[in-house]
């Protein structure tokens, strides 16, 4: 099974595929409410936005989306007049492989909250629905960043120390896909907002920027913003953006 279909199979929620884009539609960018850290739900289900259910959630940027083991980015997207829908085409790559997706997103509220529901517009599949897990980590919802923080929980581990008021060093490990490939990241990185950001300009690969994002419940995340630190520092099927640690596995330094 490629890629291609193993992202389109983790993602059924089942019904009947219905394709929610409308006939009005401009080339645009992707409306706001759109963005942000999704989960594949049933109708009325609440997403549990657990590290372990990682391999049915997709992070939304305005140019691109990130799923388990793969990521696409935005070809074009047409958006409908309401803001409620889109078109968009889509370049995706994973495991060493790249393919082509045309889908419909349709956002709506519910009694439970927002939903987004994905259509394939070229493959016989079920409609998808997604909610929405946790708002990014912002300038009005940052907490103080610790003095050194560490996380380990079985399978990854994150050791940030404070070397001065602006920069800390930090170690990443991470072994992933059963135990075959891995992340291994270490370096100084800058505190901002909400967390560190390491950056590197690798000769023959690309500019890497790594953020690390610490939510007000101490939880952390990471943010490979091109995949490019993937490209350098982990094997075919690890990636940066599938690590996170829930507060519970932080650990003393």
């Amino acid at each position: 099974m490629t890629p291609a279909y193993r992202f389109a199979a983790a993602m059924i929620g089942g019904g009947i595929l219905a394709t929610g884009a409308g006939a009005a539609m401009a080339q645009d960018a992707l409306p706001p409410q759109f963005l942000g850290l999704w989960q594949v739900v049933q109708p009325g289900q609440t997403p549990s936005c657990s590290p372990a259910d990682a391999d049915i959630r997709m992070q939304v940027f305005r140019d691109r989306t990130v799923f388990h083991e793969g990521k696409c980015e935005f070809v074009s997207v047409r958006a409908n007049a309401d803001r409620t829908k889109a078109e968009i085409e889509l370049s995706c790559r994973g495991e060493g492989e790249e393919w082509r997706d045309r889908q419909a997103w349709t956002w709506r509220k519910t009694e439970t909250g927002a939903v987004l529901d994905l259509d394939w517009l070229d493959r016989d599949l079920s409609t998808v629905h997604y909610a929405p897990c946790r708002a990014d980590a912002s300038a009005a919802a940052a907490p103080a960043l610790p003095a050194g923080a560490c996380y380990d929980d079985g399978s990854s581990s994150l050791r940030v120390k404070m070397v001065s008021a602006s920069q800390a060093e930090i170690v990443v490990s991470s072994v992933q896909s059963r135990g075959a490939h891995m992340c291994n990241l270490s370096g100084m990185a800058e505190a901002m907002s909400g967390g560190w950001r390491y950056t590197e300009r690798i000769d023959g690969v690309g500019d890497c920027q790594l953020d690390i994002l610490i939510g007000e419940d101490r939880s952390v995340r990471m943010v490979d913003r091109d995949w490019t630190c993937k490209a350098y520092y982990c094997g075919a099927r690890a990636a940066f953006d599938h690590i996170e640690f829930a507060p519970s596995s932080e650990r003393g330094c």
